[in-house]
């Protein structure tokens, strides 16, 4: 399927930037983060998405003090043939009195994939991208202090889930429950996980699937406990734009 964030801390994305003065004339912030994870396995939502192999995860984030931002991110995955998975975000965030907002939508891109939603066979010589391996997600979330919700909902008539996420965020230890639902009781599960900070740099998450999908069919939910290590690198983390 596809990741979104593979560290629980940032299952909801928050700008938390703050309003000029009113009636005072603003100079306007944008920021640039970017940043490398190394993954021993590449886990969302409970699963494995790179059949055991270490993960290679790149993002870069543009957020505005308006609430406005836009980000890119690329992982290597085993799903739909394998190769690797492009997502992009867009939408608004914000900090209103200690509460913070998230609405926007994510985009799953699948540019290398050798079959569609539905498994289907494609020719091994086929490289370019199959549209109906994109999927589109719309999330909204709220969240104060270190408690996170979000809500995502798939648009695409192809898929049709809902992903409810839970999380407490602590700094060094986070815990994380999601809940998936479906028009078919039999594909709902439910996926939990823990993270621990061993450093500042190093993550270590165990998660969890179980629920109605889980071992009822080959291949759709794995019920194997999870063991992810994550190294991140700060590539121009902090990067400061300004303009009128």
């Amino acid at each position: 399927m596809k990741l979104t964030k593979n560290t629980l801390s940032s299952t909801v994305l928050f700008a938390g930037l703050s309003f000029g003065a009113m009636g005072v004339p603003a100079i306007s912030f944008a920021e640039v983060e970017t940043t490398l994870h190394v993954h021993t396995i590449n886990m969302f939502r409970g699963q494995d998405e790179s059949g055991g192999a270490p993960a290679f995860h790149g993002e870069i984030e543009y957020s505005h003090d308006s609430g406005v931002y836009v980000g890119t991110e690329i992982v290597n995955t085993a799903e739909h043939g394998g190769g690797v998975e492009w997502d992009i975000t867009y939408g608004f965030a914000k900090e209103f009195n200690k509460i913070k907002v998230d609405a926007g939508f994510v985009h799953y891109l699948f540019p290398m994939a050798k079959s569609d939603h539905d498994d289907d066979p494609y020719t091994a010589d086929r490289s370019t991208p199959i549209d109906d391996t994109a999927e589109t997600e719309f999330k909204i979330g709220v969240g104060y202090e270190n408690y996170n919700v979000a809500y995502y909902i798939n648009t695409d008539s192809e898929n049709d889930y809902t992903y409810l996420s839970l999380d407490y965020d602590g700094g060094k230890f986070g815990v994380h429950y999601g809940i998936t639902s479906t028009s078919v009781s039999d594909d709902n599960y439910n996926d939990i996980a823990v993270t621990y900070g061993l450093t500042k740099d190093v993550v270590l998450t165990l998660s969890n699937a179980f629920g109605n999908a889980v071992g009822n069919k080959e291949g759709q939910v794995e019920s194997d406990m999870l063991i992810m290590l994550t190294y991140t690198i700060p590539l121009g983390d902090g990067h400061d734009m300004h303009g009128k």
